[in-house]
C-alpha cells in the first residue's frame, strides 16, 4: 500500500506542491542551522493539543538530519501536516514566508507542475 497522494483539483494539488516547496527551503536551512528545528518544537508547543500538533512535536523530537528528510516527503501524511507548519511561524528565524511576489512565484510553478501531471488528481482541469 502506497501513501502517495491523490488530490481532489489541480488547485487542491498545486497547493500541496507550493507547501512542499517551502519545506524544501526549510529543510534546506536545518540543514545548515539545525537549532531551528527545536526553535519549530517550541513553537509547535504553544500551538495547543490537536492531534496534528502533537505529530509535529513527535516528528520535531527526531535529529534535525530526519526532520528535514520527512517534512519534504510527498507522502498524505506530510502533505496532511504541513497545512499546519510551525516553520511558516519563525519569520524571527529567518524563514519568511511572506513576500508576496515571492508566494505567487512559487505557487505559479507549483500550478503549472500540477497541470503537466494529473495523474493523481480525481477531478482533473480540462485542457484548453
Amino acid at each position: 500500500m502506497t501513501d502517495a497522494p491523490r488530490y481532489h483539483s489541480t488547485t487542491d494539488k498545486a497547493n500541496a506542491i507550493t507547501k512542499r516547496r517551502r519545506h524544501e527551503i526549510v529543510a534546506d536551512e536545518i540543514r545548515k542551522r539545525p537549532e531551528l528545528v527545536a526553535a519549530a518544537l517550541e513553537i509547535v508547543g504553544r500551538m495547543g493539543n490537536q492531534p496534528q500538533f502533537e505529530e509535529w512535536r513527535e516528528l520535531l523530537q527526531k535529529p534535525p538530519h530526519i526532520v528535514a528528510r520527512e517534512i519534504v516527503k510527498r507522502t498524505e501524511n506530510m502533505d496532511r501536516l504541513r497545512i499546519d507548519s510551525p516553520f511558516f511561524l519563525m519569520r524571527e528565524h529567518g524563514l519568511d514566508f511572506t513576500d508576496e511576489a515571492e508566494r505567487r512565484a512559487l505557487y505559479r510553478a507549483a500550478k503549472a507542475e500540477a497541470e503537466a501531471d494529473q495523474s493523481d488528481v480525481l477531478m482533473p482541469t480540462p485542457s484548453r
